[in-house]
């Protein structure tokens, strides 16, 4: 199920096909995502909401690169979801509202990659609710810190 995915819904890999310098890439990849995530963690609201635009930003130039990423649209809807409730907890409604059209369009581009009719036929609300689910179940073992203050 996709709520057991990692922290910021790790990117899949298919590194098994990978050659020694594809490989490489992939490491360098994984060190930046693992910083991203520790900040997102363990950063006040500021350096969790810089940390996930640098998060967006990393998958998208990634995406771009020919490496072999998998569940793109899903990590960046997950990673936007999570933008809109920092936005709001900023009181930054016009910001929030932009990441909650991102949150729904990504969700809706993963639903299609994937084949899921159920998610397609959700209204945007509903692709909404179902996201902000998905990120409270996700980040409820290890709260970051910006949620406990």
């Amino acid at each position: 199920m996709r709520f057991q995915a990692a922290a910021l819904a790790l990117l899949s890999i298919a590194a098994g096909g990978c050659g020694p310098s594809q490989q490489a890439r992939v490491r360098a990849y994984e060190q930046k995502e693992s910083h991203c995530i520790q900040l997102y963690r363990s950063g006040d609201i500021q350096t969790a909401k810089q940390a996930l635009l640098d998060y967006l930003h990393l998958v998208e130039e990634e995406e771009a690169s020919g490496l072999p990423f998998t569940k793109t649209a899903w990590s960046k809807a997950l990673a936007a979801a999570r933008l809109t409730l920092i936005c709001r907890q900023l009181g930054d409604t016009e910001l929030a509202n932009q990441y909650i059209q991102k949150t729904i369009a990504w969700a809706r581009k993963d639903a299609q990659e994937e084949g899921n009719k159920s998610w397609l036929e959700k209204t945007d609300e509903q692709v909404q609710v179902l996201m902000t689910n998905a990120v409270n179940k996700l980040d409820e073992n290890t709260p970051p810190n910006w949620r406990l203050h």
